[in-house]
């Protein structure tokens, strides 16, 4: 059975993740998430598969992504296109996403948000 990592995300990040140009899903240093992605020593959680979903619907759009750690850190300016702005300088848990090993009720949107895709899918 696997142990998988359930987040979901607004469109806008999905879309990121699902084509392959964002590798990281940030969460805010709280006790909520702190109880997920930490055990009872404090060290960082692993998982065999990260599953993102774009809603909460059964038929929700959703990716099963390869798990590859996780990380503490302040996002910098460089995160700012991949992050709420608010978060920008703030501590956060960041998810690192590998490969794409699946996905269901989702074919990637060339256009998102206003902003085109145009370089290519790296998987």
């Amino acid at each position: 059975m696997n142990k998988d990592l359930h987040l979901n995300v607004n469109r806008e990040w999905f879309e990121l993740i699902g084509q392959g140009y964002k590798t990281e899903e940030y969460r805010q240093i709280k006790k909520y998430w702190h109880s997920r992605l930490l055990d009872q020593h404090l060290h960082f959680k692993t998982f065999d598969r990260v599953i993102i979903r774009n809603g909460y619907d059964r038929f929700a759009p959703e990716l099963v992504m390869e798990f590859k750690g996780i990380d503490k850190k302040i996002l910098g300016e460089a995160e700012s296109f991949y992050c709420p702005d608010e978060w920008i300088g703030q501590p956060v848990y960041a998810i690192q996403l590998g490969k794409l090993l699946e996905s269901s009720n989702w074919e990637p949107d060339i256009i998102w948000s206003g902003i085109s895709i145009e370089m290519k899918n790296p998987y």
